[in-house]
């Protein structure tokens, strides 16, 4: 078979046998449809010389360490090895011709086995997957009021923000409204509410400001007004809003923070740097971290806008 019918010449039996693993580790580097039947014969070949070497009372243990590592890689490389030869059914024909009856049991002689055994075990946890996707979406439906409970404030300004967004103030009311029938004391559906109704002139606007101001006090007033005044794009009274609420708590964060967003919407950029920095250090003091970090990453935004602005303003 292989390397070990030819004529070892001056080379002892030991000789040889190392030369057919060298042969075998030199094809494992680089496996394709040209040596692949040939890494198969001379691994065979290696085997059944050092059992004849081994039963001769020779030292083997360096070879056999060798030709263990062989046996590894074969098994690591099954896919390859098996493609390269056409397909699991011409590797079972291949072993049926080659393989001696003690060797045809063998992982390294078994890599179809090996494979379709892979392909079974990918099967399985694809099936188990797939089982646990559908429990997980049947869980989902069947507790999807607690996974996901109703949000009826931000539905109602959701759906009068699309209104709005058509000009269609009386449709955006009745989305307002019946956000209210579910929530009925919302600050920010109340003042949605009163905002639409400031908007087509109706004088029952102040009456719902007034009810938001006795129920919730002056500052939750100004700022809830403030934050649905930026929703609608009027950006002139949060910042008299937030004005007077600075005068009267300097050290609250939220009042530079909202007036920040309407200078910055009006493209006073300067203006809205030097509240954010104001309400990025106040919020530091106070331990409010979610507010310190949008602060500072509006300010890296706004500091470049701001340059920008004056580059174009250069002449």
């Amino acid at each position: 078979m292989g390397k070990l019918q030819q004529d070892a010449g001056i080379l002892n039996d030991s000789d040889v046998v190392r030369a057919v693993i060298a042969d075998c580790e030199r094809m494992l580097a680089s496996i394709s449809p040209a040596n692949a039947a040939t890494l198969m014969e001379q691994a065979t070949d290696a085997h059944l010389a050092l059992d004849r070497l081994a039963h001769a009372g020779s030292d083997v243990r360096p070879e056999q360490v060798r030709l263990d590592t062989i046996d590894e890689r074969l098994i690591r490389n099954a896919q390859r090895i098996v493609t390269a030869l056409g397909g699991s059914g011409a590797f079972a024909a291949l072993r049926q011709r080659l393989a001696a009856g003690e060797y045809s049991g063998a992982r390294w002689w078994r890599l179809d086995d090996i494979l379709a055994a892979q392909r079974q075990a990918l099967l399985r946890r694809m099936a188990l997957t797939g089982a646990v996707i559908l429990m997980l979406g049947i869980a989902a439906y069947l507790f999807r009021g607690v996974l996901f409970p109703p949000d009826p404030v931000g539905d109602a300004v959701t759906a009068a923000g699309r209104a709005l967004s058509q000009h269609d103030t009386q449709t955006a009311l009745r989305d307002i409204d019946a956000g209210l029938t579910h929530v009925p004391t919302s600050t920010q559906l109340l003042i949605w509410r009163a905002e639409l109704l400031e908007a087509q002139g109706d004088p029952a606007a102040a009456s719902v400001y007034t009810q938001v101001r006795t129920l919730f006090g002056n500052t939750t007033f100004l700022l809830e007004r403030a934050q649905v005044d930026l929703a609608l794009g009027n950006n002139d009274r949060p910042i008299i809003d937030m004005t007077a609420l600075i005068a009267s708590e300097p050290s609250a964060p939220e009042p530079f923070f909202l007036r920040a967003t309407a200078y910055e919407n009006k493209g006073q950029f300067e203006s809205a740097i030097t509240d954010l920095n104001q309400a990025a250090d106040l919020a530091q003091r106070q331990g409010n971290d979610t507010l310190y970090a949008t602060a500072r990453v509006r300010l890296g935004t706004l500091m470049q806008a701001a340059g920008q602005q004056r580059s174009t303003s250069t002449p």
